[in-house]
């Protein structure tokens, strides 16, 4: 079992952004629809790096979708 001392520091809205390379407001609306695995705690939105690096995988080795203009 961990304990609080082993447990990895979440990172906040702000950081994710930066790790993805996107606007806050994108990391909030990808978190609520449930696309983007996040942690809701006192009212605000934390992540832990391996859910988001994990995300991350997941996305570049997902199908590309197929466009029927293309």
């Amino acid at each position: 079992m961990e304990t609080l001392t082993s447990l990895e520091p979440l990172l906040d809205t702000k950081t994710v952004a930066r790790l993805l390379g996107v606007h806050p407001k994108t990391v909030l609306r990808l978190t609520r629809s449930g696309l983007l695995p996040g942690i809701r705690y006192a009212r605000r939105w934390r992540f832990r790096k391996k859910d988001i690096e994990d995300w991350v995988e997941m996305q570049a080795t997902a199908p590309s979708p197929v466009h029927p203009n293309s």
